[in-house]
């Protein structure tokens, strides 16, 4: 068994235990979807996600249940299983028929993974990614999260140590880390000012709530944000830093544009990290786009 179908079985195995260890609680309150709605989760969580996902939008969220946010949730990690477990069995095969020592049932080494494991990985991390933003994942956010880190270790390794051929390398860090400027683009045109505003570099706490008292007048403060880590260690303005923090962009958010809520043109959708970097703040070839944002744009990032 190779690390990769080894990594799948073992989250498979882990779903099932949180199921085993956690399902038959009595304060859980799936238990209030009924019988035959829990019978689906393990035969068909395909049908039982587009149930819970019908209970989701018969009311406004605040009046939905939290039994059909649990059922959704429950559905969707036994949906990622499924995946998971037959992916598993697959790559088992595969490894079998490759290295047969007589020769037989042979694979071509271009038939090999892992593009294969990355479609289902990546379509484990959309089922899940799913779950959070829609339910929030009552009782089970902790579980997704742990998976998703598994996933995101995993890539990470196998993209900085794996000996792969190019143009499977290529694949595996396909838009992650190729071809990426160091950071966004700070160079905007900066407007004319008939009546600038002053500034007033780290002012103490003190001194502004004297300054509110005594005369309130607005000001700039500069340099009150040096310390956050988004500046530093977890460096947002960097492209490569934020991929790899969404798993190599595939970590799905939702997305509000337009300028406000009572516009025509305001909506809302899913997409990949991916897809709203190189949407919304990238050129197509990598190169960071510095007037790309056309229009108010709220990310949220599960």
């Amino acid at each position: 068994m190779d690390s990769t179908t080894e990594m799948f079985a073992d989250m498979a195995e882990s779903i099932q235990n949180w199921f085993d260890h956690d399902f038959d609680t009595t304060d859980d309150s799936i238990v209030e979807c009924g019988q035959p709605a829990l019978a689906l989760l393990n035969s068909n969580p395909d049908q039982c996600l587009k149930l819970a996902y019908e209970k989701l939008n018969d009311a406004p969220y605040k009046d939905v249940p939290e039994s059909y946010r649990r059922l959704y949730t429950d559905a969707a990690l036994m949906k990622a299983k499924s995946f998971l477990t037959a992916e598993s069995i697959a790559t088992s095969a595969t490894t079998m028929h490759k290295t047969d020592p007589k020769g037989k049932n042979r694979v071509k080494d271009d038939e090999y993974l892992p593009e294969k494991e990355l479609e289902v990985l990546t379509e484990v991390i959309n089922i899940l990614d799913k779950a959070l933003i829609l339910t929030g994942a009552p009782r089970r956010r902790d579980a997704i999260f742990s998976i998703l880190d598994i996933i995101e270790t995993f890539l990470e390794y196998e993209i900085e140590n794996r000996e792969l051929r190019p143009t499977k390398r290529t694949k595996l860090a396909e838009g992650a880390l190729v071809d990426l400027e160091e950071s966004f683009s700070t160079n905007f045109t900066q407007p004319r000012l008939r009546f600038p505003i002053p500034k007033v570099h780290k002012m103490a706490f003190f001194d502004f709530e004297k300054m509110i008292q005594q005369a309130p007048k607005p000001m700039i403060i500069t340099g009150g944000m040096e310390h956050w880590p988004a500046l530093g260690e977890r460096p947002w303005k960097d492209p490569k830093y934020l991929l790899r923090k969404t798993i190599g962009g595939r970590r799905l958010v939702p997305v509000e544009i337009g300028k406000s809520y009572t516009s025509t043109s305001w909506g809302q959708k899913l997409c990949s990290f991916k897809e709203f970097m190189d949407t919304h703040m990238l050129h197509k070839h990598g190169k960071v786009c510095s007037n790309s944002l056309h229009s108010p744009i709220l990310i949220h990032l599960y």
